[in-house]
């Protein structure tokens, strides 16, 4: 097929006329271009030849003005990519990339028409968003929004407040393939309004895109303003011509102007301490493209991106002043590494500007220096660590000396203490301190003839770091090398009373010393002595540790070292490998679990090779695989057997992706080793098999659910095939001769696992014979005892037969091999009836009568529940209404006779569950539904009620059916005895079909502490459509239930009962406690409570912060509710303890997370009080409100220490509850607002009121 599209592209290239496409093509083929968009649309692979020789096709009889030729290809088109298809990337590249591009090059008129014509008409938006930005990108239609051409500007906006939309339209406005184009004044106003909803976004690829759409846009920026200036100065020169374009294009130019100045207190905001993540990332990004950009012209050239050394801006704009810096070194202390690393990244280009002098190098190391010593913030303080070395490196290198012996004499004081007493852990860890010294071993200068006074000395740190790294091991060995320290406590640490509290200090400890040495090795010039000794050392640690944590955090050292020593000592590497491959035989009597550190010592040591065609990893695979084969001696079971440690250490290898590429060479003696294995009479020994049958299968085969042609498998590994078919013969014919599977014959029915694994894992082609033997074998298998072989048989005979036999071996099943009397065995039975559930599972076709004859037979008087629930499955699969009469009746009968069995077998209730959903599902006279629904209700089993229930959720019943089955769902739900989760079900149900409860036992159910939270939630949550407006307790219940702490089942079922309260009451103060969902901590909660409000406030959107603000700016006569909100949740708990937040550091182990990180509560008050003023009016809110004033004034006049970076305003708890106070006092009294603000500005702290910008809210 791919020849054929060549060739008729190839053709008519050559030729002139357009006659051959008319009268050969499509007389010959009228359906050739419809046929030729359905094969481009479902093969990858044609996609190029198929677009090509259609674009080519198109174009040759294009004619101006005939809508024939639209008629031809765009219906197919449009519809091709539906909705559904445009979720498959690749389908909507190619169509792009390969056809509608090279149709639209033709004539831009062919773009209009397409879009005007057949696009817009149809409210596709993703799809006319997907054609505009090609028009855009091929420069056809630059500003489609512009005058409304293809898009309206509003549309356009509204799509910017969609999260499906949203990156799409922000592509459409801001870009331009002429990048030195005009940008329209009314697109940075829309960017203005609307650019916040992008630093809302939890998904790390949106936020990721939009990064980079920004970033195009600022450059796009750069080049319109430079372009606009230019011209303005070139006709001021020529006699001052056009006055009026000047004047204009100067205005442009501060309009670009004006929208960075914008950017940069936009981003301030986004930097609050205790901002959430998403926001400080991806702000702090944007904040380094505009030092990139040049935008300030006093950041030096070295930080400036390649692309804007050559360009200047016409304008430059002072990035930093002192709210900026100050947020910028708080984020240097946040809880997450990479705001940490890029926070570090801009402090340093701070200071290499005139700004440097906001930036007090002393406060941060005192800082720095002081949070090496809590747990909490050790990692944070060695970031401070690191970024006041680097400034002494360029600016004072002498003071780096005493920096790096501070930090050497504090750790080894520090090791020194705890080594003489465990008891003051807690007060000095030295984690910190190793991570300190890790972070600054990168940018030492280790080249001794740079070695002078000034610097630190190479040498002498070096074997500092490595004599303490020695000694903490020596510490906290016995810690970590016990298998259950915690429970078994040596006298030497029985006085300490948190065990927990000892493994952490050593596992913390251990990994960042590791952290520390890993960098040494990297950077440092060790000597081979040194390596060799690091070496043993890292080699003890890994065979001995057994805190997985511990022993991850050395591991990558230990790589590094071995790539190191590779490249230094490479014979040091083969002597490691040649002992540890000879420890293997050796036998202990100490069993490690899969071979303790032994497989990843030897895998890291084979890693490290570099020589062509890895001679020891093959020495040492082919070690391995000797070992491995050594018979086991009868009681060697009882020691830790090489064997085992040798199957460990293989698999190690195979999977190590460095290793590969060799190590698939011996794929077929290491599937022998497993098949000899799979049976083995230890245990330890069929693991381990197993174990390394499961990575050669990823190997050779990818992951679960891929297939491989069984031609090329065979083909690339060559005597796999026989070694398959030898086992399977083998142990069918061992398990013939026994007559069963059991006894001294289980090895034959086990090995028959791991051939019909790997059989089921093969796809078969057309014209292939070499899976032909295997089937014969495989129909064996499904008369099997063992019900896992017959299932896994099944799904082999799939793999070995092409769809088009599917139809002809399901007859032969069941006409020859179950014959007359089909329910003789019902093993072979049921192996057969796998076999077509695996069929139609595949997609394969096969005449539902072919099994439905069989009803009578192998489901109304089989007795085998097991079977006739395959067979039930397989008819409703194969049933439809033409053809249910052939069953239906059979079925009804059987359930009626067994509906209400009392028999706890569990094979029958599974069997009753099937057999009602497919009555439920193909019933279709009224009367007999509902005696269904109420046989099921009244069934013993439970899962044939939950099934019943499941029907009622989910189908539209008549008011006659609901009315009956009605008396029976009550029933259930008031008698106490009935199981909970029932009743929970049963309850759920009645609200779906909008059953009228009595509020008041709801009410009880919630008050009663002995009921099951599944059942006070569904109370909850029905409890909202059957109370009265204005029912304090139900209101009561609502503010305890939707608190950030209660568990999340609670809270979901708050906004369920408040819309349902919402849909009988019409209550704004539903809708308004629902806005607060909105910024709940769980992402559905979020989802759902959008989903609600969008609808009522019909707005078309569902992100969250914009149904927030929309409900807010549309219910303005919701004051006193906002009024209570804020006083009970924001004013009344107010807190200003300045000493606290002074010496803000924590004892704790870890820090404790916040129940809700996601609200942003500055933002949330900006939104909640917008456009409404003196919101605290009523004079006890008032007296309150002073009250609180009162209170940080007098905190204020109190301290004595003015606020500083990283000071005790940064503290995230007490800068909250001052922007609180500062937002209510700004919108409800001014004058204390402005008292407020002049106190901070007197201790140094004012930078709060600058952050938070609350002018322009």
């Amino acid at each position: 097929m791919r020849v054929r599209y060549f060739i008729i592209s190839t053709l008519l290239n050559e030729l002139e006329s357009s006659d051959i496409v008319k009268n050969v093509i499509l007389e010959n083929d009228p359906d050739f271009i419809t046929s030729s968009l359905q094969t481009m649309i479902t093969s990858n692979a044609l996609c190029s030849p198929i677009g090509k020789c259609l674009a080519t096709v198109l174009i040759k009889i294009y004619k101006e003005n005939q809508s024939w030729w639209f008629e031809l290809w765009v219906p197919q088109t449009i519809d091709l990519l539906s909705i559904e298809s445009l979720n498959d990337s690749n389908i909507l590249k190619n169509v792009q990339l390969y056809l509608l591009i090279s149709i639209f090059k033709k004539n831009s008129t062919i773009f209009h028409t397409f879009v005007s014509k057949y696009v817009v008409p149809i409210n596709n938006t993703q799809l006319l968003l997907l054609l505009l930005k090609i028009g855009q990108d091929l420069g056809i239609e630059q500003e489609p929004f512009h005058k409304s051409q293809l898009i309206s500007l509003q549309n356009l906006e509204k799509l910017l407040l969609q999260d499906k939309y949203k990156l799409d339209a922000f592509e459409l406005l801001t870009t331009s393939v002429k990048k030195s184009r005009l940008i329209q004044p009314y697109i940075y106003k829309i960017l203005q309004k609307n650019i916040y909803v992008f630093f809302m976004d939890f998904n790390v690829a949106s936020r990721n895109y939009f990064h980079s759409s920004f970033k195009r846009f600022l450059y796009r920026i750069r080049d319109s303003s430079c372009a606009l200036h230019r011209t303005a100065v070139k006709l001021k020169k020529a006699s001052n011509k056009f006055p009026e374009e000047q004047r204009f294009n100067m205005e442009q130019v501060e309009n670009g102007k004006k929208f960075i100045e914008f950017c940069i207190q936009f981003i301030k905001f986004q930097l609050l301490p205790n901002s959430q993540y998403q926001r400080v990332f991806l702000a702090m990004k944007i904040l380094m493209d505009l030092i990139e950009s040049g935008v300030d012209n006093t950041v030096p050239v070295k930080y400036l991106a390649s692309k804007q050394k050559s360009v200047d801006w016409p304008y430059s704009i002072s990035l930093f002043d002192d709210t900026l810096v100050r947020l910028v070194c708080d984020n240097l202390v946040n809880n997450y590494d990479d705001v940490r690393e890029i926070s570090l990244k801009i402090c340093l280009v701070i200071l290499s500007t005139p700004k440097c002098n906001l930036i007090r190098m002393d406060l941060l190391l005192d800082k720095g220096l002081k949070m090496l010593h809590y747990y909490t913030s050790s990692e944070t303080g060695a970031q401070l660590v690191k970024l006041v070395f680097l400034i002494h490196q360029k600016q004072q290198p002498k003071k780096n000396v005493s920096l790096i012996n501070l930090l050497l004499n504090d750790l080894s004081m520090g090791l020194k203490l705890v080594d003489k007493s465990f008891d003051d852990i807690l007060e000095s860890p030295v984690n910190g301190t190793f991570t300190a010294l890790a972070l600054i071993t990168p940018v030492l200068d280790f080249d001794e003839k740079n070695s002078h006074d000034d610097a630190p000395n190479p040498k002498e740190f070096v074997s500092q770091c490595l004599a303490n790294i020695g000694y903490i091991w020596e510490i906290v060995l016995e810690i970590l090398c016990h298998d259950s320290f915690q429970n078994d406590i040596s006298d030497k640490y029985r006085d300490i009373q948190d065990n927990q509290l000892i493994v952490s200090f050593a596992f913390r400890s251990i990994k960042e010393s590791s952290f520390l040495l890993e960098n040494l090795i990297k950077y440092a010039p060790l000597t081979d002595e040194q390596l060799i000794s690091v070496g043993d050392l890292l080699i003890e640690q890994l065979t001995t540790i057994r805190h997985s944590g511990a022993f991850q955090a050395v591991a990558p050292t230990f790589v590094a070292c071995c790539d190191k020593t590779m490249a230094q000592i490479p014979e040091q590497v083969r002597a490691w490998v040649l002992s540890n491959v000879t420890s293997l035989e050796s036998k202990s009597q100490a069993i490690t679990r899969r071979s303790g550190g032994l497989p990843f010592l030897i895998s890291a040591m084979l890693s490290s090779e570099k020589t062509d065609g890895r001679p020891l990893l093959k020495f040492t695979f082919e070690k391995l695989l000797e070992i491995s084969q050594v018979p086991i001696v009868e009681h060697e079971d009882r020691l830790d057997l090489p064997q085992v440690n040798a199957f460990n250490c293989i698999k190690a290898l195979f999977v190590e992706s460095r290793l590969s590429d060799t190590c698939i060479d011996f794929s077929c003696p290491l599937l022998k080793l497993c098949l000899n294995n799979f049976n083995s009479p230890i245990w330890a020994m069929r693991n381990c098999s197993i174990m390394l049958f499961a990575a050669l299968q990823n190997k050779l085969f990818g992951k679960l659910g891929r297939n491989t042609n069984a031609r090329l498998f065979f083909s690339k590994y060559k005597s796999i095939r026989e070694i398959l078919l030898e086992k399977l013969e083998n142990s069918i014919n061992n398990i013939e001769i026994t007559g069963c599977d059991g006894g001294n014959n289980s090895e034959s029915v086990e090995s028959l696992f791991l051939v019909l694994t790997i059989i089921s894992r093969l796809k078969k082609t057309p014209g292939y014979t070499g899976l032909d033997d295997f089937k014969d074998l495989i129909v064996k298998c499904l008369s099997n005892n063992n019900w896992k072989i017959r299932e896994m048989a099944a799904r082999a005979l799939c793999s070995v037969v092409v769809a088009s036999d599917c139809e002809d071996l399901v007859k032969f099943l069941f006409l020859k091999e179950l014959g007359e009397f089909p329910l003789a065995s019902q093993n072979r039975l049921h192996g057969i009836l796998l076999v077509v559930k695996e069929f139609l599972n595949n997609g394969y076709s096969i005449k539902p009568l072919l099994i439905l004859k069989f009803t009578p037979t192998l489901f109304y008087i089989n007795q085998c529940p097991t079977t006739c629930k395959i067979f039930i499955e397989l008819i409703t699969e194969l049933s439809n209404f033409d053809n249910v009469n052939i069953t239906l009746p059979f079925v009804s009968q059987w359930f009626v006779a067994h509906y209400n069995i009392t028999d706890l077998n569990g094979s029958l209730q599974l069997l009753l569950k099937s057999v009602i959903e497919y009555l439920l599902k193909f019933e279709t006279d009224r009367e007999r539904l509902q005696d269904v629904l109420l046989l099921g209700l009244h069934s013993t089993s439970f899962e044939v009620q939950f099934s019943t229930l499941d029907y009622i959720n989910n189908s539209s019943m008549g008011r006659e059916t609901i009315e009956r089955i009605k008396p029976r769902l009550l029933e259930i739900f008031e008698n106490n005895q009935n199981w909970t989760y029932l009743r929970s079900r049963v309850l759920f149900s009645l609200q779906e079909i909008k059953i009228a409860l009595n509020p008041e036992i709801l009410f009880s159910i919630l008050q009663n502490e002995d009921e099951s939270d599944d059942l006070k939630c569904n109370a909850l949550q029905s409890l909202g459509g059957f109370v009265k407006d204005w029912d304090k307790e139900y209101w009561a219940l609502i503010n305890i239930y939707s608190k950030d702490k209660v568990e999340l089942p609670f809270r979901l079922a708050c906004v369920h009962s408040l819309k349902n309260y919402y849909e009988s009451n019409k209550s704004e103060l539903c809708l308004f406690y629902i806005t607060e969902f909105l910024f709940d901590d769980d992402e559905d909660i979020r989802s759902f409570a959008s989903s609600i409000l969008s609808e009522v406030l019909d707005v078309d959107s569902d992100i969250p912060i914009v149904l927030a603000k929309k409900f807010f700016e549309k219910n303005k006569d919701c004051m006193f509710l906002i009024a209570r909100d804020i006083i009970e949740k924001y004013l009344k708990p107010l807190t200003f303890n300045i000493s606290k937040a002074t010496d803000n550091f924590n004892d704790e182990l870890f820090a404790a997370e916040e129940d809700n990180i996601v609200r942003n509560v500055p933002e949330l008050l900006n939104i909640m009080l917008y456009a409404k003023s003196n919101i605290i009016n009523n004079a006890e809110s008032k007296k309150l409100l002073d009250a609180k004033a009162d209170q940080l004034t007098e905190q204020l006049s109190k301290t004595r220490i003015d606020d500083s970076i990283l000071g005790w305003g940064s503290d995230p708890e007490l800068f909250k509850n001052i922007s609180i106070l500062l937002i209510l006092t700004y919108n409800s009294d001014k004058l204390r607002y402005i008292e407020i603000k002049k106190s901070l500005e007197k201790h140094n702290c004012g930078y709060i009121v600058d952050s938070l910008n609350l002018s322009k809210v």
